[in-house]
């Protein structure tokens, strides 16, 4: 990976995870350590994969230990300590699974989901219509080309999302229930707010897709329907449930 002195401090704790399409990637070492690895690499189920995450890990837990000796402390706990900690993280777990954000957002995912899993035939139909239009020599108008490339492009949008929201939800979720005031206390932006940030840039990108699909596809519009009243209803409760979240200043890309 070769780094710059370019690069952005935290970039990646508040992105979209989307590196093909982000003017940042030769800014972010997340972004150019993904860019520099092959497609075996990034297989999750190839051994390489799991080696190379190995390796990270062992890097990591190798500077944390570092670090924690020059502090004068350790990352050991005791028995009572492991305890403790396992019990508060699943009292911390079961509220953040609970929340009505949550379940709503866990709903749109699934319903995304399986609407696209129906929708497939269909898309593959028209798309094979134009093929077959190209193959028969046929000159397709650029409107015709145009609005496939549009479609498949908001498709893609609306499926990258449709996850993306609810883990960044829970993310800020749990952050915020773990919150014991540090970070405000000492003139740091808090965590939580970023991720719900990006979470709510998320679910208005997918609104927006939605609503330029069902001008391309106006027969989807009373199935889909549902799904853009849900998205509404999501960034409603992210709002209200992260009030300070929209003014969170996210290392370059709100800068």
């Amino acid at each position: 990976m070769r780094m710059t002195n370019d690069m952005i401090d935290g970039i990646y704790n508040y992105c979209d995870g989307w590196c093909e399409r982000c003017s940042f990637l030769q800014r972010c070492p997340v972004g150019l350590d993904i860019a520099a690895t092959t497609d075996v690499q990034q297989e999750i189920h190839s051994e390489v994969f799991w080696q190379n995450l190995n390796e990270d890990f062992t890097e990591i837990e190798t500077i944390l230990k570092e670090e924690a000796e020059k502090q004068g402390f350790s990352f050991e706990m005791s028995e009572q300590e492991w305890q403790e900690y396992k019990r508060s993280q699943e009292q911390v777990r079961k509220e953040t699974q609970e929340s009505a954000l949550m379940k709503t957002c866990k709903t749109y995912a699934f319903t995304v989901n399986d609407w696209q899993k129906k929708m497939h035939p269909f898309l593959e139909n028209e798309t094979e219509e134009v093929m077959q239009m190209f193959n028969l020599g046929l000159t397709l108008e650029k409107g015709v080309l145009d609005r496939m490339q549009a479609i498949k492009e908001n498709l893609e949008v609306i499926l990258w999302y449709s996850f993306f929201i609810s883990a960044k939800f829970h993310r800020a979720l749990q952050g915020k229930t773990e919150d014991d005031g540090w970070e405000r206390a000492n003139g740091y932006q808090r965590d939580f707010d970023g991720s719900a940030k990006i979470a709510l840039i998320g679910a208005e990108r997918s609104l927006e897709a939605w609503a330029q699909l069902t001008q391309l596809l106006p027969d989807i519009l009373d199935e889909v329907l549902p799904l853009m009243a849900k998205l509404q209803k999501i960034i409603q409760m992210g709002d209200a449930e992260f009030p300070e979240a929209r003014q969170f200043i996210r290392p370059g890309f709100d800068e």
